[in-house]
């Protein structure tokens, strides 16, 4: 999906340890579709470089989402992740 949202927050970097021996930054992106106050709002996983971004609330920014699911013990979950989140120059 490839949307304009209104950014809404943003979680600390982390950085997660990965088995190679090697480090991925991480962070959480609380987006919100344009429309209302009732509009649907996706929390995305932004990682690596992407993770280093910083934004402003209620900045419109123009992102690639790519959602996906897994099984893990008997449930099954869904992620949603950006491939790409731009600023829009207003």
């Amino acid at each position: 999906m490839k949307k304009i949202f209104f950014f809404f927050s943003q979680s600390e970097v982390q950085v997660l340890q990965l088995k190679d021996g090697g480090t991925l930054k991480k962070c959480i992106l609380v987006l919100k579709d344009i429309g209302g106050e009732y509009e649907d709002e996706f929390a995305v996983t932004l990682l690596g470089n992407l993770a280093g971004c910083k934004f402003y609330k209620d900045e419109l920014v123009y992102a690639a989402l790519y959602f996906s699911t897994h099984e893990y013990n008997g449930s099954v979950y869904q992620e949603v992740a950006a491939r790409d989140v731009l600023k829009i120059k207003s």
